[in-house]
């Protein structure tokens, strides 16, 4: 099925997912900065599934609360950015290239 996905076309790879999958429901309100959907496969089987979702908005993302509470910490024992970004990738809360 990987080989034959990578050749076919976008409307082709759009095509075999319909075939397999009977529904999707998708939830963006279930938690803030995430997505939760669930598909309905054909077969009757459902999953269920949750994706942080990306965001210019820093109210808007899954862990602000937590980044929040690290930069003030951080920054109250005179931590520099490098140092509070290092921390928030380490906690594994950021990427580098969402800093």
């Amino acid at each position: 099925m990987p080989a034959l996905s990578k050749r076919a076309g976008i409307d082709e790879r759009k095509e075999m997912m319909r075939l397999v999958i009977d529904s999707v429901t998708v939830d963006e309100s279930s938690a803030q900065g995430r997505i939760w959907f669930a598909i309905l496969w054909q077969t009757g089987a459902r999953t269920e599934h949750v994706i942080i979702r990306n965001t210019a908005n820093y109210d808007d993302l899954a862990h602000f609360a937590r980044i929040e509470e690290m930069v003030r910490t951080l920054n109250a024992v005179g931590s520099l950015d490098r140092r509070i970004a290092d921390a928030l990738t380490a906690e594994g809360i950021m990427r580098r290239s969402a800093l």
